[in-house]
């Protein structure tokens, strides 16, 4: 089919292919009991995710297991390794909250500046772990990298949350089918549009 119908197919076939990430996302996640399900899930669905794009025939759930099964225990470490310190900058910035002095105000705003290099750090530590391996600190040191070195990449990272959240926020509908795979496949579209650039 072709012309507009056929467009509006392929967009359909698309959304629905995202619908079904989703679910295989939020499926895993429960299974993992969600701590230990959320960030293989993320990187099942960062594999899975350019053969989507590709509107390659691949066995959408069985590819999304295999990955899952692969990244489970690097994904997890990496993961939480973020987790624990994103934590311990989130309870420094309330101490240093509490007070009322410009120092403490300043280093609050220290503490914040990192939550957020080490939040978009994480989100490209999946795509670099899926794409090229390595250990869990090459991949800690290279998203880091990442976020400050590109910050072209960080700026549209953070729009197309933001983006996501707003679409969210004005259609709660779409949170069932597209409240995982859509912020993924946008993470994923711009980091592998970097990584395309620093290959060659």
């Amino acid at each position: 089919m072709t012309g507009v119908f056929g467009r509006l197919g392929t967009v359909f076939d698309f959304l629905v292919k995202l619908s079904y990430l989703n679910v295989l996302c939020l499926f895993y996640s429960l299974l993992g009991g969600f701590f230990l399900g959320i960030f293989p899930a993320m990187a099942a669905a960062m594999t899975v995710l350019p053969g989507v794009c590709r509107n390659e025939d691949l066995k959408i759930g069985t590819e999304f297991k295999k990955a899952a099964i692969l990244h489970f225990k690097k994904a997890n470490q990496l993961g939480w390794l973020f987790s624990i310190l994103l934590f311990i900058l989130y309870v420094d910035f309330g101490f240093f909250r509490s007070f009322g002095s410009i120092a403490a105000l300043a280093a609050s705003y220290v503490c914040f500046i990192l939550m957020a290099v080490l939040f978009f750090s994480l989100l490209f530590a999946i795509p670099l772990l899926v794409n090229y391996g390595g250990s869990v600190i090459s991949c800690l040191k290279n998203s880091i990298k990442l976020t400050l070195g590109f910050p072209l990449l960080t700026l549209s990272a953070a729009i197309c949350l933001s983006a996501a959240l707003l679409l969210f926020l004005a259609a709660p509908g779409l949170l069932p089918m597209l409240a995982f795979s859509l912020p993924f496949c946008a993470i994923q579209f711009l980091c592998s549009r970097q990584f395309r650039k620093l290959a060659s």
